[in-house]
C-alpha cells in the first residue's frame, strides 16, 4: 500500500486514523486545547502529514487481517512516529501482533480521557527524542508553556557559559539541567549532580563536561570560591539552580557579587506546574506507568474525573508531589477499579 504526504504548516500533529466518534471527540478537543493540530484519516487513505510533522498516531482496528496489515503498512511509512492503537477488549490476537511491533496497544472499551492522556505522554516522549533530550519529557512538553520552555534549553544548550535554573521545589530543576547537558556539545562527557550542602568542590572533581549544583545559595564561602574556579575552567559548564532570585543573596552578603555575574550569564524560569495545567494529565499518566512498573502492580486506568480533578491542585512541590500523589493514589486503590476524582485525598494536591 502506497501513501503520499499532506503538507502542514506545524510540527505538533495527532493523526486519528478511523478513530470513533467518542474517542476522536475527546482526543480531538485535548490536543486543540494544547495548540496541536488534529488530522483524521481513514485506513488505506492516500494521503497523510509527514512523518517530521506527526508527532503520535491513533490508530482502531476492528480486528481483522486487513485492518492489521493496513496499521502495520502505515506505521512502516510513518517510521519513528509512535503509534497508538485501540483494539477490541477481546482480540487477543491483534493486540499480540501489534504489541510486536512499536505500536503501544489499549484495549476498548476504555475511558477517553485515559486515552487521551496516554496518546499525549507517548506524543511527549517522542518529541523529547526528536529534540535529542529524553530528560526533556519529564518536563511536559504538552503546553505551550512547557514547549517553550523545551525550545529555549535548546537554544542555551549550544552556548558554553553557565546557566542559572530559577524555580521552585519539585519545578523540574534537575531535569532541565540534565536536559541543557544532553543538547549540548558535552553530552558524550560526564554529567555530575551535587547537592550544594554536601557538595565537595574541589578541583579535580570533574574534568571535563556538566557540574549541576542544587541550591547554590547554600555555599559558603570557601565552596563558592572553588565554585568559582570551576565557572572559569573552559572545559566544564556549570549550571546552578535556586528557588529565588540570587540579587538578594548577594545584597545580604551570602553569595559573592563576582559569582553572581559569573552563574547567571543566562537565566531561566522554570514555570510552575499550577500555571501549564495541559502538561498534568500526560505527565500524570506517565507518572501512574512508572509506579504501576517500580510497585510491580498491573497498570491503571483512569477516568476523566480523576484527570480533572488532578488540574484543579495548587501543587506546591510540583512535579515531586505529582509522584507522590500517584504512588499513593496506585498504594490505595484496587488494581481491577479505575481511578477517579474518589481515588485523590483533597489535601494531596492542594499542600
Amino acid at each position: 500500500m502506497s501513501h503520499g504526504v499532506v503538507e502542514l504548516a506545524t510540527e505538533n500533529v495527532i493523526l486519528l486514523i478511523e478513530v470513533n466518534v467518542r474517542y476522536a471527540a475527546v482526543l480531538g478537543e485535548w490536543a486543540r486545547a494544547r495548540q496541536m493540530t488534529v488530522a483524521a484519516g481513514e485506513l488505506g487513505s492516500a494521503a497523510v502529514p509527514a512523518r517530521e510533522c506527526t508527532s503520535i498516531c491513533v490508530a482502531q482496528t476492528d480486528g481483522s487481517r486487513e485492518s492489521i496489515r493496513a496499521i502495520e503498512s502505515l506505521e512502516k511509512f510513518l517510521r519513528d512516529v509512535p503509534f497508538l492503537v485501540l483494539v477490541p477488549n477481546d482480540d487477543v490476537r491483534s493486540a499480540l501482533q501489534l504489541a510486536r511491533g512499536a505500536a503501544h496497544v489499549v484495549p476498548i472499551p476504555h475511558c477517553p480521557a485515559d486515552v487521551a492522556a496516554r496518546a499525549l505522554w507517548i506524543a511527549t516522549e517522542a518529541r523529547a527524542q526528536r529534540r535529542g533530550s529524553p530528560a526533556v519529557s519529564r518536563l511536559g512538553l504538552a503546553s505551550p508553556a512547557s514547549d517553550a520552555l523545551a525550545t529555549e534549553l535548546g537554544r542555551i544548550a549550544s552556548l558554553k557559559r553557565p546557566v542559572y535554573l530559577n524555580g521552585e521545589e519539585g519545578s523540574g530543576r534537575a531535569f532541565a539541567a540534565k536536559a541543557l547537558h544532553e543538547l549540548s556539545s558535552r553530552c558524550g562527557h560526564p554529567f555530575v549532580s551535587l547537592s550544594a550542602p554536601e557538595a565537595v568542590l574541589r578541583e579535580g572533581v570533574l574534568r571535563r563536561g556538566t557540574i549541576y549544583i542544587e541550591d547554590v545559595a547554600s555555599l559558603d564561602r570557601r565552596g563558592q570560591s572553588h565554585l568559582l574556579e570551576l565557572v572559569r575552567n573552559p572545559r566544564i559548564r556549570v549550571i546552578s539552580s535556586g528557588t529565588r532570585d540570587l540579587a538578594a543573596d548577594v545584597r545580604a552578603g551570602s553569595i559573592r557579587a563576582d559569582l553572581l555575574t559569573q552563574l547567571t550569564v543566562h537565566e531561566i524560569n522554570l514555570i510552575p506546574l499550577r500555571e501549564r495545567s495541559g502538561d498534568i494529565a500526560p505527565l500524570a499518566r506517565g507518572e501512574l506507568d512508572r509506579a504501576a512498573a517500580t510497585l510491580c502492580v498491573p497498570t491503571p486506568s483512569a477516568d476523566e474525573t480523576f484527570y480533572s480533578r488532578l488540574e484543579t491542585g495548587s501543587w506546591r512541590r510540583n512535579l515531586l508531589q505529582l509522584r507522590s500523589v500517584v504512588e499513593r493514589v496506585i498504594l490505595s486503590t484496587r488494581s481491577d477499579e479505575p481511578l477517579t476524582a474518589q481515588s485523590i485525598s483533597g489535601s494531596s494536591i492542594e499542600h
